[in-house]
């Protein structure tokens, strides 16, 4: 009878533990499930809030552009900035930072800003970009626009006034830059190379090409006085 019910207790005991493990698994298993549920809920919600973070970023892009269009140059900008501030994709951002460069230097005329704002794009984006390459071609032009000034103050007149004509001619150059580089081109001509009929021209050059320009009137000037 001992031995029965030693057998019969032992047996109890492990069905006992069998239940026991069975419910440890079932409730690790649960648990697993339940942590997956989330992850999974976790990752929609991430990607729902990643697509409408793009659909944010274009329709403030668009935003811009219609402020650019209407002539509200101050608006387009300060626009362009805020999409620097939401954590925008690299390329609508970089995008914008060009634009922002590009808008100061062909219709505010303003060198200085446009510059600072085409380093902020080559500096802070992914190198190999659309809108980064093209921030990098615009300083390029920028820092020929340094080397024609230091050339000049070594008193090579004739090399300075080419690079100027060069750095004017490219195509794609901001305009307040082109304006400034012809205009001191012919006055390089006129003044340390004796050639007002070159002179003549780049000053005509400035003239056409560069309405809005401060460089406009000082040719203008020039060309009276030829």
């Amino acid at each position: 009878k001992r031995r029965k019910a030693y057998a019969a207790k032992k047996a109890e005991e492990v069905k006992l533990a069998a239940e026991a493990a069975k419910k440890a698994e079932e409730a690790k298993l649960a648990a697993e499930a339940a942590k997956k549920t989330e992850e999974e809920a976790k990752k929609a919600e991430m990607a729902e809030a990643i697509a409408q973070q793009a659909v944010d970023c274009q329709t403030k892009y668009d935003e811009s552009q219609a402020a650019y269009k209407d002539g509200n140059l101050e608006a387009n900008i300060a626009l362009k900035r805020e999409i620097l501030a939401m954590g925008c994709d690299e390329e609508l951002s970089s995008r914008s930072q060009y634009y922002i460069g590009w808008t100061y230097g062909n219709k505010l005329f303003d060198m200085v800003a446009a510059q600072a704002e085409y380093q902020k794009g080559a500096n802070n984006y992914f190198s190999g970009l659309k809108y980064v390459e093209k921030c990098e071609e615009k300083l390029a032009l920028y820092k020929k626009n340094d080397e024609a000034e230091a050339v000049y103050r070594a008193g090579d007149f004739a090399k300075a006034a080419a690079l100027r004509e060069e750095v004017g001619l490219t195509k794609g150059c901001d305009k307040e830059l082109a304006a400034k580089n012809l205009y001191q081109a012919g006055y390089i001509h006129q003044k340390k190379l004796n050639d007002n009929a070159k002179a003549k021209t780049l000053y005509e050059a400035v003239v056409i090409n560069f309405s809005g320009s401060r460089w406009v009137d000082m040719a203008k000037q020039k060309l009276a006085d030829l």
